[in-house]
């Protein structure tokens, strides 16, 4: 099964959306407009280095010896990755806190998010 590509190709912008989820099971599919998770919108090395150091019960020093790197060099990774997400979750909250409430409503009617995401953004309000 491929990756999920989380950069576009042409523009180099990370601007992808998910707009269908198939279940490989029975088939059933769902389409709309889904945002991706901020671990989803880490690169392919930061989403590695993620999961190896989860795989390591979370030691930096395991880690280390793990990649041949010394523990400055991967504090500074994690750091570096810790950072790429606080922007993606100050951009969904900015994005969250200034979408209109026509905004909302319309990406409701077009089944771009659901009753209870539109009741949230909502009652920011």
């Amino acid at each position: 099964m491929a990756q999920f590509v989380n950069h576009c190709p042409s523009c180099h912008k990370n601007a992808l959306r998910i707009r269908r989820i198939v279940c490989e099971s029975c088939d059933l599919t769902f389409e709309g407009n889904f945002e991706p998770s901020p671990l989803q919108r880490l690169d392919p090395d930061e989403l590695k280095f993620v999961e190896d150091f989860i795989l390591t019960g979370g030691s930096l020093k395991d880690l280390a010896a793990q990649m041949d790197f010394s523990y400055p060099t991967v504090r500074n990774k994690l750091n570096d990755i810790i950072e790429n997400l606080k922007k993606f979750k100050e951009t969904e909250k900015f994005l969250d806190e200034n979408m209109s409430q026509e905004k909302v409503l319309s990406k409701l009617e077009n089944g771009q998010i659901s009753v209870k995401e539109a009741l949230r953004l909502l009652k920011k309000k």
